[in-house]
């Protein structure tokens, strides 16, 4: 892929760009008619090295990975009551229920902001 003859035509844009930005900067306002027309010459150059890129990079082959191989099962043994460790039970929790009732306090609202006002 030949790449560089676009970036040195996109250099030059970007350089022809610059130059017409200060002059709009300078106040001459027909640099700043010049300078869309230049970005946007720009924006169809980028397209069209992007997809120079984008085909270019569909051509290289790809490396091919190694294959994953399934391991072989391995022979499933019962376990043997020597092996099996005894499990202690779990404990139940349960919640004490009160008949009291807890007052709460009331939330402090905030106040409310008009519309209109910033």
């Amino acid at each position: 892929m030949s790449t560089q003859p676009d970036l040195s035509k996109l250099t030059t844009l970007v350089q022809a760009c610059a130059y017409d930005a200060n002059a709009l900067a300078n106040g001459n306002k027909s640099a700043a008619t010049q300078l869309r027309k230049k970005l946007s010459q720009i924006a169809k150059e980028t397209a069209t090295l992007r997809a120079q890129a984008l085909a270019y990079q569909k051509q290289i082959p790809t490396r091919s990975r190694a294959k994953k191989v399934a391991p072989e099962p391995e022979q499933y043994e019962e376990p043997q009551p020597e092996d099996i460790e005894e499990v202690t039970p779990q404990l139940e929790l349960q919640r004490e229920m009160t008949s009291e009732v807890v007052p709460r306090k009331p939330r402090a609202r905030k106040p409310r902001r008009r519309a209109g006002l910033a």
